[in-house]
């Protein structure tokens, strides 16, 4: 599917995964910790997971992301998930709390298009990692041997582009 980036949840049975798909090499891993501490480390938030539910509600209230297409499972668990302040921390409700009002079903689907979110805003450059706990970044192995353009800069996708193009030709050849 020639994705530019893969976004895992790192934490848990997921930590398998992020480690298979970067020995494999290809693509640039995107692995999240959503039980993890925070991304921005800022303290506003008790974990990265309740950090992305509301970085997500700034996008939609901001309209820079909307839903375009009838979903009503991921319609009712983004709005099923309550909240609470305490003290000066935003604090998203556990899974298993939002669970009990969802009949059982986990918001999994929900945390999922989160995470893609939370993707999303890397490769555009908005989001700032901060001290890195929770979210982590890894390029793909057969980018690291050659010199490419970081993966904020406007010429990444550009030479992405023309190494693919460069070995069809290549192959092609032979």
């Amino acid at each position: 599917h020639r994705a530019d980036l893969i976004v895992i949840d790192g934490g848990g049975v997921g930590g398998g995964l992020v480690d298979m798909m970067r020995e494999m090499g290809h693509y640039d891993i995107l692995a999240i910790d959503s039980g993890g501490k925070r991304m921005l480390g800022n303290g506003k938030y008790n974990n990265m997971r309740s950090e992305m539910w509301f970085l997500a509600g700034d996008m939609f209230g901001d309209g820079q992301v909307r839903l375009t297409w009838k979903d009503d499972h991921l319609r009712t668990q983004l709005l099923e998930s309550q909240y609470s302040v305490v003290g000066t921390q935003m604090r998203l409700e556990t899974k298993e709390e939002t669970k009990k009002r969802l009949n059982g079903r986990s918001p999994d689907r929900a945390d999922c298009y989160l995470m893609g979110l939370v993707g999303t805003q890397l490769l555009w450059e908005t989001l700032k990692t901060g001290d890195g706990k929770g979210l982590l970044l890894y390029p793909a192995k057969d980018k690291l041997s050659k010199t490419i353009a970081p993966l904020h800069s406007p010429d990444y996708f550009d030479e992405i582009d023309r190494r693919q193009k460069e070995t069809v030709l290549e192959s092609s050849w032979r």
